[in-house]
């Protein structure tokens, strides 16, 4: 079986010199607002290049920043920081989470020459601060991130998480046949779930997939799919599924290869939901309660998707297919460490059924600032009833 450990986040830290006898953080002083605004002037602080489609912006549903430090007061100062440039950009900070502290003990000699009485006990305290955002878009999350990243005081460590939900999400049932016989190569898709702070399966895991047809079609927005300005729905669910991970955290899914569309590069999205209950309405499995844990896209090899596209259906689909790197969301997610590995289970390669296997590492605990239910809204019925 083949499997890659996907983290959908970003390290970024300074080193600092730590001994045992004193830990020595130092806090750069705030910045007054006036001075502030004139260092944010993007003329005359430049930022790196980050490739995008054309006429478009990203959306983020949610930014999470974590720092973690040694020090509380330099925690405190930081967040101070934080909270002003948060005012300048007129971003929106949902809340700030302070977790427990997490204490590390030491029991060392005092010198190597010293008797076993002279053994020293020293005691290390790491402390944490989370920073929620809501409603970003991307290139203002850029500016802010750059520029907080920019000013991280030394011996604090910063971990960041974006949340993309993708713009065609709706409820589904739990099934694991999600193709409801459309045409496509088909795919067999295992997800497996570890829980990032055990490094353990995560079972009871409720993961939701979702991707477009053959021919860049999206069930439940066939009108917005084929380029209508229109918010009109329809009642259609193909390659819509949920499924709840067992005892080794393994979800699978039976569908096919995705096709892409206009921007895009072949894709499938991903949310893992924790705590949620099945209910069963009128012969169906649906979900309720639990919390967003997870979020985010997979990606493929652009040579696989290459043969595909030669095959039926995918040869009807007349939008130019971008590649991988000319993907803004694949670049600013890092979506070279999403790319699922594929294997063939016939001897006619991609003519035949391929298979795929994916690892998604999740904080069980992390919350989406989302407020709907696990699937997005009231429940529906399943076709043909």
């Amino acid at each position: 079986m083949l499997a890659r450990t996907v983290f959908n986040q970003v390290f970024l830290f300074k080193p600092s010199q730590i001994s045992f006898s004193a830990l020595s953080l130092s806090c750069r002083s705030i910045t007054t607002a006036a001075r502030l605004k004139k260092q944010l002037n993007i003329a005359s602080t430049p930022r790196p290049h980050i490739e995008r489609p054309a006429g478009s912006d990203e959306l983020y549903k949610r930014l999470c920043v974590e720092v973690r430090g040694h020090d509380p007061a330099v925690l405190e100062s930081y967040e101070r920081f934080v909270r002003l440039v948060s005012t300048q950009l007129d971003i929106q900070l949902a809340n700030i989470e302070n977790p427990p502290f997490f204490t590390e003990r030491w029991t060392l000699l005092r010198s190597k020459f010293a008797k076993k009485k002279y053994w020293r006990e020293y005691e290390i305290r790491t402390y944490y601060k989370k920073f929620h955002f809501k409603h970003l878009t991307g290139s203002t999350a850029d500016t802010f991130l750059e520029y907080v990243q920019r000013n991280l005081p030394e011996g604090v460590m910063m971990i960041v998480e974006r949340a993309t939900e993708g713009p065609f999400y709706w409820n589904s049932t739990v099934r694991s046949d999600i193709t409801e016989n459309k045409e496509g190569v088909r795919f067999r898709l295992t997800v497996i779930v570890l829980d990032t702070t055990t490094c353990s399966p995560l079972s009871d895991a409720l993961v939701d997939l979702w991707h477009c047809d053959a021919e860049g079609i999206y069930s439940h927005y066939i009108a917005a799919s084929l380029g209508q300005n229109t918010r009109q729905r329809d009642n259609s669910t193909f390659f819509r599924g949920q499924q709840v991970t067992n005892k080794q955290g393994v979800a699978i899914f039976d569908t096919i290869y995705p096709g892409w569309y206009r921007g895009r590069a072949t894709h499938m999205h991903v949310k893992v939901h924790v705590g949620a209950t099945l209910i069963n309405i009128g012969g169906a499995i649906y979900t309720k309660g639990g919390h967003v844990s997870h979020i985010g896209q997979l990606f493929f090899n652009d040579t696989l998707t290459d043969e595909v596209a030669k095959l039926s259906p995918y040869t009807l689909q007349r939008t130019r297919r971008i590649r991988n790197n000319e993907d803004g969301i694949y670049s600013q997610s890092k979506g070279s460490t999403t790319i699922i590995p594929v294997q063939f289970l016939t001897a006619n390669g991609v003519k035949g059924t391929v298979k795929g296997d994916i690892t998604l590492g999740i904080n069980p605990k992390a919350v989406s600032t989302q407020n709907e239910r696990p699937g997005g809204g009231r429940p529906r019925p399943p076709p043909g009833r």
